[in-house]
């Protein structure tokens, strides 16, 4: 049996690949251009052609063969280099408050509404709530690269996060009950 492998190292360092056999480059049309001496160069994507793979063959409680292949690579993610630029940030801090003074709006019409458009403007509300704390989850991770940001922040973003798109899933179901 073959395979094809495609790889990439995202690291800015070489990466050593053993394989449990020979294993040959290719182009982007599979054709074989030489022999995988194992080293990933930084940020190289690859292909392998794995000629004669050999599998670990086992018998599912029905009799049938599974082939497992279960080749093992990890990786080290190298240190994040980028810079955050300061004028996106502070855009994405302008723009979550505008979408909380839209939540706001959505919040006073859940009050004067009734049946399934209650729920239709919940949905909008939760859906607005999610993209808000999206983007002070991004500003304020990428802000915590520059200065110094308390993490229980980031956390508690992160679990309010999980909230709404619980509430958001839920709502979603309900419509969909409903219509």
């Amino acid at each position: 049996m073959e395979i094809t492998l495609p790889l990439f190292n995202p690291t800015h360092k070489k990466k050593e690949i053993r394989l449990p056999q020979k294993a040959i480059k290719t182009d982007l049309l599979e054709n074989e251009l030489e022999e995988f001496d194992g080293t990933i160069k930084p940020k190289e994507i690859l292909t392998l052609k794995i000629p004669k793979l050999s599998l670990n063959t086992f018998s599912d409680d029905q009799g049938s063969k599974v082939n497992i292949v279960y080749p093992k690579f990890t990786w080290d993610i190298s240190e994040d280099l980028s810079k955050p630029d300061i004028s996106i940030i502070n855009k994405m801090e302008r723009e979550v408050r505008d979408l909380k003074e839209q939540i706001k709006d959505v919040d006073k019409k859940i009050k004067e509404t009734q049946g399934i458009s209650r729920y239709e403007l919940h949905f909008e509300k939760y859906k607005l709530m999610r993209k808000a704390l999206e983007l002070e989850l991004s500003s304020l991770y990428n802000r915590s690269k520059i200065e110094r940001v308390d993490s229980s922040k980031i956390e508690h973003i992160i679990v309010k996060l999980n909230d709404v798109r619980i509430k958001r899933r839920g709502i979603e179901f309900l419509l969909a009950t409903l219509k």
